[in-house]
This record gives structure tokens, C-alpha cells and sequence, in this order.
């Protein structure tokens, strides 16, 4: 293929705006929104997405807890090293052994 021709078909032409307009116009009085884009609360859609969203947002705060949990856990350690353990942490801070 030529440029001129990818140039060509990148964008619909006049026919195909007006033809896509007029089959929405014509076919617009099928489309209706659901009950939860109506906000219908007595319906089992909306309590459905309801759940779900709450689900969802349950999982993702769960995950961030433990994410942080982990972090509150490895900030322990380092303040409180194992037994045996104490001159490498205090290695880890001393001033010498930091390169300049």
C-alpha cells in the first residue's frame, strides 16, 4: 500500500458520517438505559452493581492493607534486629562505612 492510500482511509468519508447519523437518529427511540443508569434502587441490577462495587473496593483495600502491613513489618525488623543480628544493623548506620 501507498501512503496516499493509508492517508485515504483513515477517516470515514461524508457517506459514511451521514449514513452512521441516520441509522442513530432511526434507531434511537430502541436504545433506553438500563435501571441502574436510571437509578432505579428497587431493581436487582442496581443491587448487583452495588455489591460488586463494594467487593471491589473491599479487594483493593485489603491488598493496600497488607501492602502496608508488610512495610509496618520491615520497618519493625530494622528497628528491632534478631538477636546476633545487632552489629550488621549497626553497620548499616555507621558513618564510615558509607561511601563519599
Amino acid at each position: 500500500m501507498t501512503m496516499q492510500n493509508l492517508k485515504s482511509n483513515r477517516f470515514p468519508s461524508k457517506k459514511q458520517w451521514v449514513t452512521t447519523a441516520l441509522v442513530t437518529l432511526v434507531l434511537s427511540s430502541a436504545v433506553q438505559a438500563c435501571p441502574v443508569c436510571f437509578s432505579a434502587p428497587d431493581s436487582a441490577e442496581t443491587r448487583g452493581m452495588t455489591v460488586a462495587i463494594l467487593f471491589l473496593l473491599g479487594l483493593v483495600g485489603m491488598v493496600v492493607c497488607g501492602v502496608a502491613s508488610f512495610f509496618i513489618y520491615l520497618i519493625a525488623k530494622e528497628r528491632n534486629p534478631e538477636p546476633g543480628h545487632q552489629e550488621l544493623a549497626h553497620l548499616a548506620y555507621d558513618e564510615k562505612s558509607i561511601a563519599h
